[in-house]
C-alpha cells in the first residue's frame, strides 16, 4: 500500500471532498438574511402585543389636537373669519365651530355665538372634531376661545393629554 502524501492526487481529492461537505453544510447569505428578517418581523408582532398601543395611541390624538388647534388658527387668517376651538375635558374631545351667523358675521367673534357651524373637515369627512381614544384623558379645566383674523386667540391657556402639555401662547396663537 502507498502512502498518501499531500501532493497526491488521491490526498487532494480527499481534501476537496471534505471541503465540499464543509461548505454544503452552511448557510447562505441570502438564507440567513430571510431568517433575520422573519424573525424582526416576528419581534415586531411579539412586542406590540405585551407593550400594548396605548403611547401610540396617546401620541398620536396629541397631535391630532394640536394640528387641529393650528388649523383653526390658519383658517381664520385664510377666511378672515373668526374660528373657535373648543377642547372640552370632561367629554375628552374638541371641535372647531364657525360663528352661528356665518358667513354674514364673520368679523366679530366676542359678539358671536358659536356651536351650531360646525368647520367642515378639509378631507371632506364630515365635521372637524376629534375624540380621544379609549385610556386617554384630556386634564385640566378644558379650553374654548376663538382665533380672529389675524389669528390671535380670544383667550390663552394650556390642557394636558395624558402628561403631555397643549399651550396656545398670547398675541401669536401659536401651539405647542
Amino acid at each position: 500500500m502507498r502512502a498518501l502524501t499531500i501532493g497526491s492526487r488521491a490526498a487532494r481529492r480527499r481534501m476537496h471532498g471534505a471541503r465540499m461537505q464543509g461548505h454544503a453544510r452552511g448557510f447562505t447569505l441570502i438564507e440567513t438574511v430571510l431568517v433575520l428578517v422573519i424573525v424582526g418581523i416576528l419581534a415586531m408582532v411579539g412586542i406590540s402585543r405585551f407593550v400594548g398601543t396605548t403611547a401610540f395611541e396617546e401620541r398620536g390624538f396629541y397631535d391630532e389636537l394640536v394640528a387641529g388647534t393650528r388649523y383653526a388658527q390658519r383658517l381664520a387668517v385664510g377666511t378672515h373669519c373668526v374660528v373657535q376651538v373648543d377642547i372640552d375635558a370632561v367629554n375628552d374631545r374638541y371641535d372647531l365651530y364657525f360663528p352661528d351667523a356665518a358667513p354674514t358675521n364673520c368679523d366679530d367673534g366676542a359678539a358671536a355665538s358659536f356651536g351650531a357651524n360646525p368647520v367642515p373637515h378639509p378631507a371632506g369627512s364630515g365635521d372637524f372634531e376629534g375624540g380621544a381614544p379609549g385610556g386617554v384623558d384630556i386634564t385640566g379645566a378644558g379650553l374654548a376661545f376663538y382665533y380672529d383674523a389675524l389669528g390671535r386667540p380670544s383667550a390663552t391657556g394650556s390642557v394636558g393629554v395624558n402628561g403631555r402639555s397643549l399651550t396656545v401662547e398670547v398675541e401669536t396663537g401659536y401651539v405647542h
